[in-house]
């Protein structure tokens, strides 16, 4: 299993960052309880650390008067595989949260981990599930309220629409067979059922096709989805999306999730399925 990280670091001349990345990470593993570093030799504990990348810097000169050099180290961490994932990643988090505290080094970016990994796609599946199930709602709810209209243009009375650089075309969504909501991100999701504000030539154009007050009045008044029901499930969206689409962002771009992220979105993933699956049963088949 192996971990990858940047340093960035102001080494004397005589300093010796090998030595200082070993002898941190003999510290860590002797702090982990169930991890008894002595059955390691040095020479072991500095083999798990592997040199990559270096680039040199310019010099820099401190209230001193020491001369150190500026110098981007990459290299590789490979804990023992005698360690349990679980203490693997404390060994991991505390070495990388020590390394600016580190003589020399005072910066830290850490790239490949493996087991940031495997729990981001276990966020992906659920995700794709959900994501899915809710396209689904979305699509009965639309074809249902636009049945005369082109399918492949549901959001045509909506603000929310895909980009201008990810708007597909019919025939594109058609191959696929998927519609518009495969387009759209979770931020947009709670922004549907809102049409443009009309501007003024839309509404001459209404009062000149409509005789009656009472008909014009309800044309500029309507929504997209009018039936009481779907229109409260897309309105309910508001309060669950947010959750589940910041993790999808750590999903998408590789992030770790924070801790706020890791704790709301458990209980937003499950309300929304929950919402899913409520809406789903009422149009449910039954044997």
């Amino acid at each position: 299993m192996t971990f990858e990280f940047l340093i960035a670091c102001r080494p004397a001349s005589d300093t010796n960052i090998q030595q200082i990345l070993t002898d941190l990470l003999t510290e860590v593993l002797e702090n982990n309880a169930n991890v008894n570093a002595n059955v390691f030799e040095e020479d072991a504990i500095a083999d798990m650390i592997q040199f990559r990348h270096e680039r040199f810097g310019g010099e820099i000169t401190d209230d001193d008067g020491v001369m150190t050099h500026h110098k981007l180290i990459g290299f590789t961490l490979e804990p023992p595989d005698e360690i349990e994932s679980t203490t693997t990643r404390k060994v991991v988090d505390e070495f990388a949260t020590s390394l600016p505290d580190t003589p020399s080094i005072f910066h830290v970016v850490k790239f490949e981990d493996p087991l940031l990994q495997a729990e981001l796609a276990g966020y992906a599946k659920e995700i794709f599930a959900l994501e899915m199930k809710l396209r689904r709602v979305l699509s009965i709810i639309y074809l249902h309220a636009y049945q005369r209209e082109d399918p492949f243009d549901l959001l045509c009375d909506e603000t929310v629409n895909p980009s201008r650089q990810a708007k597909p075309e019919m025939e594109q969504m058609k191959s696929a067979t998927e519609n518009q909501f495969f387009h759209l991100t979770f931020g947009q999701y709670i922004n549907l059922n809102q049409r443009p504000e009309l501007r003024l030539p839309d509404i001459m154009q209404s009062i000149r096709n409509i005789e009656e007050y009472d008909t014009l009045r309800a044309e500029i008044l309507r929504v997209p989805v009018e039936h009481e029901e779907d229109a409260e499930f897309l309105a309910s969206l508001k309060n669950l999306m947010d959750p589940i689409e910041r993790m999808r962002n750590c999903v998408a771009h590789n992030r770790r999730p924070t801790k706020s992220i890791n704790d709301n979105y458990p209980d937003a993933r499950s309300r929304l399925e929950e919402r899913l699956d409520q809406y789903l049963e009422k149009w449910e088949m039954r044997q």
